[in-house]
């Protein structure tokens, strides 16, 4: 039971923490769109996209409705590309296991040459 609470608290730890890493860089998001299509944007058109987004919301609806979608699997719409985040980690897996597969192979054979090289050479001698 205790463990279990411990993993609770973790999850949520790193949750709250990836949320506030959001609100507190200083970057607008709602700018960072508004300015990725038309370089001299106005306030206007800055203000409907935080709107849109739910970004002129207070503080404590914000961070419910984040904890909200991350239980429910909605992780939001990625800034770069206005897809859903969760198609840009599909998009993105195979590829990563792939680095992944190869990384472990590369330390199993490093592995494996350090210990039959630690075999021969035992106590210095050859």
């Amino acid at each position: 039971m205790k463990r279990l609470l411990n993993f609770f608290i973790v999850v949520w730890g790193v949750v709250t923490l990836s949320f506030c890493l959001q609100v507190f860089t200083g970057t607008d998001p709602a700018e960072m769109i508004v300015r990725k299509n038309y370089l001299f944007a106005t306030e206007e058109q800055i203000q409907a996209v935080r709107t849109e987004l739910g970004l002129d919301a207070p503080f404590h609806e914000r961070y419910f409705d984040y904890i909200k979608g991350v239980f429910s699997g909605d992780l939001g719409t990625a800034i770069t590309n206005r897809r859903p985040v969760i198609q840009n980690i599909m998009e993105a897996l195979p590829v990563t296991c792939t680095m992944i597969i190869m990384a472990m192979a590369w330390i199993v054979l490093f592995t494996v040459l350090v210990a039959v090289f630690s075999v021969i050479r035992k106590n210095g001698d050859f």
